[in-house]
């Protein structure tokens, strides 16, 4: 429940992105799909029992949203990560409510850049930022592993999951809670709330 006011507030930004509903059995990536990854990510903020940060929250806000922005394509893309990136600053996207440090920023950008590759690349790039503490290189891992098995979880809609290879504890416990979601009108759900009944 403490996911859904979040949920309203964020997800009616997804609509104004430019993401093509989903309307043909092939189209995975589509704003169906972006708002599954939204709702998903504050579950696990809300519910995970991990000590996340409201900066944390919000970096996994703007990586729900904005992490297939580049995305052209239905099949493997490993450069749509940093072509979303690309189109972020070529946009000027900012999105409203969300107020993260410049790093923040600098963090969330590399975990989207990085999201559609080998963990180890993400893993690789993290640890080669001078400008993080080894600190702040645990946590950006942590939320880069959050946000790979929250965009992951949305494969159980073509049985493309297995649950063995969630990087984190809390992530598998949400196969169940994804596979509900699919049989959610999200976009009903969203207007419901932002007409407030």
């Amino acid at each position: 429940a403490p996911a859904i006011p979040d949920f309203w507030r964020y997800g009616q930004q997804a609509q104004r992105l430019g993401y093509r509903q989903e309307d043909e059995v092939w189209q995975v990536h589509g704003l169906l799909h972006i708002l599954r990854v939204l709702l998903l990510s504050l579950i696990y903020f809300h519910n995970s029992g991990d000590t996340l940060t409201e900066a944390d929250k919000q970096i996994l806000i703007y990586f729900s949203l904005l992490h297939d922005l580049g995305r052209t394509t239905e099949e493997r893309d490993d450069g749509h990560g940093d072509a979303s990136v690309r189109l972020i600053h070529a946009r000027g996207i900012r999105l409203k409510g969300i107020k993260l440090s410049p790093k923040d920023y600098r963090i969330a950008e590399q975990i989207i850049r990085f999201h559609c590759l080998d963990d180890q690349a993400g893993l690789d790039a993290i640890d080669s930022q001078p400008y993080l503490s080894r600190k702040e290189k645990e946590r950006s891992k942590h939320l880069y592993r959050i946000c790979k098995d929250m965009d992951g979880l949305d494969r159980i809609r073509f049985n493309g999951l297995d649950y063995r290879l969630l990087r984190t504890e809390y992530g598998r416990k949400l196969p169940l809670v994804a596979g509900c979601l699919l049989n959610e009108d999200l976009l009903k759900a969203l207007q419901t709330g932002l007409d407030g009944k």
